[in-house]
């Protein structure tokens, strides 16, 4: 692939101004980070604009306060407290970090890019981020996960009282109080959800509301192309807990559940203002059959919606069963109830699914019952519950319309029978329509309903559930779904003074298997129950911590007492983009490191997990070559190569004068995705005099960028027998050069147009010219002379 493109929009009056005159205070700054003392320091240096890029995985100290708009380019690594508030099993973390992560404030604008963030335990809400009134938050392809309100309040994952917005991010496996996944609370307050999941979340208290979320106090929630699955509320609303303002569009609900006094498996509809749902899908949501005891549960029921107040305003939607209090439901168009069985037996809309159970506030099996939930599937980069071939919800949907419109959304849909636009918030939904998936899968003509319009068969799900006196690495009681045949390692981890024992296979097998660590196969949906038993031995145990390749030393036993010599890297660990740094105790490198040859003296048990070093070539794409220089003398040249690339969306080329400050010269279009290799070329047709600078500023569809080394150019070395002064010009000029004639000038503009008899010339000696440009139009120019020509700028006051 090769692309070019000449530099011809100096000829644009407005944009030459810009380049020329703007202030190099407002020049944008670029940090990188690979320590949290880095990381502080980077953001309190910084001023607006600047770009902050994390190289490295981000253990902070204490919560990271931010009141500058600042971009944060993640690059796909983490920003963690040492220990956050949940563990990958879902259970509480002992000794867990009591503080947030970021703590977002003022009239500011702070974007986030390909970054996950793991909080604490924290007493007041938000326990990985607190978005402040007037406050503008961007999370672009981010993971909010394992953080826990342990107080009385909410917002588990995400405390908003701003305007927040997630675009194909996660907000997963995390709890709170009430609003397990977030909090979206105050008339100040709008949330954004667009191609995101919201998953796995949960409230703690019986009369804690809204496993995924709640949206109260006159705030503001608008959903687009979003799942919400598998949250589990401990009152009402297992996914969204509303007592304000809600639009959701095409949008999936599945496997949510209500396991307190209260119904509204999905959602419990608590508010005067009229929730509004449009092409959207809910299948297995579940409140407790007798919602009125305090018991554990032992049968579940099917149940979407439960309006206890205010309307239900539903278009083109498809559910299972809802049911009212006091509240009402307005079947506005198109919509479908689906009977099907509520265990799953005759399951024909999605990929597939597996029963299961719930889980009591720390993550341990609560009551007897089970319940069906659909397959969580990963599609480019998104989890998601997918579609079965000749789903019943195809078909069954409308074309809707959505924009945030940066606070100011726009919400319609079409009529599919009369092709006529009807706009529900806002006007002009036709010019906004949404015509992807959540996976960005286009849709059909007459869509289906919710977020997914993919198709897909034969993935199953591996769970473990939860046991005493010791956890598990590489599964989880969540559990997580791969293609038929995959092959997953699972390491059971003894707490001390206790040894592994047996697996029990719940599904998926029968018996008891002593193997460990265990390799397992699926071809079906699988479910394990590891279990300990007491031990006056200690183990050591080794994880490979995201490996690509090789294998670990393993599990390895010794008397109490005893010292264990800790081995290296004998098995050949590698990982992407990564360099085998040793062993550490914590997975995010924060703990107590451990290298070959050490030697460990213990009564309890000892797990080492890989330690990974950035090696720096975890990017987007491979720059082969990226060379800058003068051509004819006259303008400045750059080609740039790229060996493959992967979601690259385009380069911004840029240039400077010093080094230091730095101005867009122009953008060029990436390949995207590709494995071949690209060519690119551009041309500046008016570069700075003197020595200047260039460098690429490559950016991905989600927006995060890189920077490219810099290049350096000298015009110095121009032909001196022409010169042209001032430039840019208002009313005259000079042109200094030996021998010219009358009839040797020569100006076209930058169509190519003879434009010369709109200049009154003068001669004022042999080598000096005066030439009059006030009768012509301001904007670019070339002039020609025997010795060469220049460009020439002509602008009015």
């Amino acid at each position: 692939m090769t692309t070019s493109k000449t530099f011809q929009h100096l000829g644009l009056f407005s944009l030459m101004l810009t380049l020329l005159f703007t202030s190099q205070s407002n020049y944008a700054a670029n940090y990188t980070a690979n320590s949290y003392s880095a990381f502080t320091t980077a953001i309190s240096t910084s001023s607006d604009g600047d770009t902050i890029s994390l190289t490295a995985h981000i253990v902070v100290s204490a919560e990271v306060v931010i009141n500058k708009s600042l971009v944060f380019n993640g690059n796909g690594y983490t920003v963690t407290v040492p220990v956050p508030g949940l563990s990958n099993a879902g259970t509480f973390n002992n000794a867990a970090s009591t503080f947030r992560v970021f703590n977002l404030s003022g009239n500011k604008t702070m974007v986030f890019n390909r970054l996950k963030i793991m909080g604490g335990a924290t007493s007041a809400s938000g326990a990985a981020i607190s978005v402040a009134s007037g406050t503008t938050a961007k999370f672009n392809q981010c993971t909010i996960t394992n953080s826990r309100v342990s107080g009385t309040t909410g917002g588990g994952g995400i405390f908003n009282q701003g305007s927040c917005y997630l675009y194909k991010s996660f907000i997963t496996r995390n709890a709170a109080y009430y609003g397990g996944g977030f909090l979206n609370s105050g008339s100040a307050a709008s949330l954004f959800l667009e191609y995101s999941t919201v998953t796995e979340n949960r409230s703690l208290a019986t009369n804690g509301g809204g496993g995924g979320g709640e949206n109260n106090s006159s705030a503001k929630l608008f959903v687009n192309n979003t799942s919400f699955s598998n949250n589990q509320s401990t009152e009402l609303g297992g996914a969204i807990n509303n007592i304000a303002t809600v639009y959701i569009v095409n949008s999936s609900f599945t496997g949510n559940v209500a396991y307190g006094t209260y119904k509204g498996g999905a959602i419990a509809q608590n508010s005067g203002t009229p929730i509004v749902l449009i092409n959207c899908l809910f299948g297995y949501n579940y409140y407790k059959s007798a919602p009125t005891s305090s018991a554990a549960p032992t049968t579940f029921s099917l149940n979407d919606i439960e309006a206890y107040s205010g309307t239900v305003n539903l278009y083109y939607t498809t559910f299972m069963a809802n049911s009212t209090t006091s509240g009402s439901f307005n079947s506005v168009i198109g919509n479908n109830t689906h009977n099907i069985a509520a265990n799953g037996s005759n399951n024909d809309l999605f990929t597939g699914g597996s029963l299961g159970s719930i889980f009591d506030a720390n993550g341990n099996i609560y009551g007897t019952a089970e319940c069906f939930q659909p397959l969580l599937v990963n599609i480019n980069g998104m989890r998601v519950p997918t579609l079965k071939t000749g789903s019943y919800a195809l078909g069954k949907g409308c074309v809707a319309g959505f924009t945030n419109g940066n606070g100011s959304p726009v919400i319609g849909y079409k009529n599919m029978s009369s092709n006529a636009w009807v706009n529900v918030l806002g006007s002009g939904a036709s010019t906004h329509a949404i015509n992807d998936d959540e996976t960005f899968l286009t849709r059909s003509s007459t869509p289906a309903a919710g977020a997914l319009e993919r198709l897909v068969d034969n993935y199953y799900i591996l769970k473990v559930n939860n046991a005493p006196n010791g956890t598990v690495d590489g599964a989880n009681i969540y559990g997580e779904v791969y293609p038929a045949g995959t092959s997953v390692a699972i390491t059971a981890l003894a707490n001390a003074g206790y040894a592994f024992n047996n697996w029990t296979y719940n599904q998926g097998g029968s018996g008891t298997v002593a193997t460990n660590p265990l390799t397992i196969v699926l071809n079906a949906n699988t479910t394990l129950t590891p279990s300990f038993i007491s031990s006056t031995n200690y183990t050591v145990t080794y994880l490979g911590n995201g490996n690509n390749s090789g294998t670990t030393p393993g599990i390895n036993s010794y008397t109490s007492g005893s010292n264990a010599t800790i081995v290296g890297n004998s098995g050949s660990l590698t990982k992407n983009g990564f360099t085998f740094a040793g062993w550490n105790t914590l997975d995010n490198g924060s703990g107590t490191n451990y290298t070959q040859g050490a030697n460990y003296t213990g009564n309890s048990n000892l797990t080492l997990y890989a330690k990974w070093e950035s090696n720096g070539t975890v990017l987007s794409i491979k720059l082969i070559s990226f060379d800058a220089y003068v051509s004819s003398g006259q303008w400045v040249d750059l080609k740039w190569a790229t060996a493959t690339e992967t979601n690259n969306a385009y380069f911004e080329v840029q240039r400077s004068q010093d080094g230091i400050h730095w101005e867009a010269l122009e953008r060029v279009n990436g390949a995207g995705t590709t494995s071949q290799k690209s060519n690119y070329s551009l041309r500046d047709l008016q570069p700075f005099q003197g020595k200047s600078f260039y460098r690429l500023k490559q950016v991905d569809f989600d927006g995060a960028s890189y920077l490219s080394p810099v290049k350096s150019v000298n015009m110095d070395n121009n032909d001196t027998e022409l010169k042209i002064y001032p430039n840019p010009v208002s009313e005259y000029f000079f042109i200094q050069s030996d021998n010219m004639n009358k009839t040797d000038f020569k100006i076209v503009n930058d169509m190519g147009q003879n434009m010369t008899n709109l200049f009154s010339l003068q001669k004022l000696s042999d080598k000096m010219w005066k030439i009059n440009c006030s009768n012509v139009s301001p904007g670019l120019y070339y002039v020609s002379t025997p010795k060469g020509y220049r460009r020439l700028l002509i602008v009015r006051n």
